[in-house]
């Protein structure tokens, strides 16, 4: 094995290897004995190719998914190596029960200064940047068993003290999730400000660039939209219009809708 291969995931001091580390955490994969993968999209992976090759690696795999032999979804990139000490290296610090536990080990090994990168990483593969109007959500997923308590020690050293934390059960309870959000663009902004606060050299583009549009303030009308009506307001969490009305002394919600317009519309109809 080559000098680059046996710096890869291991070497703690390397910012490549951190963020990596962080993105394993969110997108990757460790096997039971030797294989270690990352898969995502191909378009995507473009992000993540150029850090790999650093490490000597240069053979990458691409291709669609298939659901009831009929192609769903994006085109996929995979990169999978096979590295039995690596492997035990990883599982030894949770990365084969990284869906239900906290990254603390994985955190404990990586100098203060760099875990910013981790994060980065981490966020890259499993978080969302989200403006529309004036909504701004930054949120986390993962699995309904998942441990937040990284993400909450996080917070708090950033000086967040406000999150949403919502359990997700689809189709029966086959798909399930758990996510962690939060909805202030003070907060968005202490969260980009110490994962970007490097240069971009490392990681997706394009989550910088959404990051970057949530931190530009609505528009004069659209607040005085807000204003206007006193029962209709814009959800942060849904990207929607809420139109309430009072009933009994009770705040009873009529409907949400995507467009202001409708909204006002719905408040004017109950509201005769």
């Amino acid at each position: 094995m080559s000098d680059q291969k046996e710096q890869f995931l291991r070497n703690m001091d390397q910012a490549e290897n951190v963020y990596l580390m962080g993105f394993l955490w969110a997108d990757g994969y460790v096997g039971k004995k030797y294989d270690i993968r990352i898969e995502t999209k191909a378009s995507d992976f473009d992000y993540l190719q150029p850090l790999l090759e650093r490490y000597g690696f240069t053979s990458f795999r691409t291709r669609m998914r298939y659901r009831d032999g009929k192609p769903f979804g994006s085109m996929q990139k995979e990169f999978c190596v096979g590295d039995v000490s690596l492997n035990k290296t990883l599982q030894d610090i949770g990365y084969r029960e990284k869906s239900i536990i906290a990254p603390s080990k994985i955190l404990s090994v990586i100098p203060p200064n760099k875990r910013y990168l981790w994060w980065r990483g981490f966020f890259d593969g499993d978080g969302c940047f989200y403006c529309r109007g004036a909504s701004h959500v930054f949120a986390v997923w993962g699995s309904i068993e998942q441990d937040w308590t990284e993400l909450y020690s996080l917070f708090n050293m950033l000086g967040i003290h406000s999150w949403r934390f919502v359990t997700y059960r689809r189709k029966g309870g086959r798909h399930c999730s758990s996510s962690v959000s939060i909805g202030k663009q003070e907060d968005i902004k202490k969260v980009g400000d110490y994962i970007y606060q490097d240069h971009m050299h490392i990681g997706f583009t394009r989550k910088y660039e959404k990051y970057l549009m949530c931190l530009k303030p609505p528009s004069p009308s659209f607040d005085k939209q807000i204003s206007a009506k006193p029962g209709v307001h814009f959800s942060v969490w849904n990207g929607k219009w809420i139109c309430r009305k009072t009933i009994n002394h009770r705040r009873v919600v009529i409907g949400s809708f995507a467009d202001y317009d409708d909204a006002c519309k719905a408040y004017n109809k109950y509201n005769e």
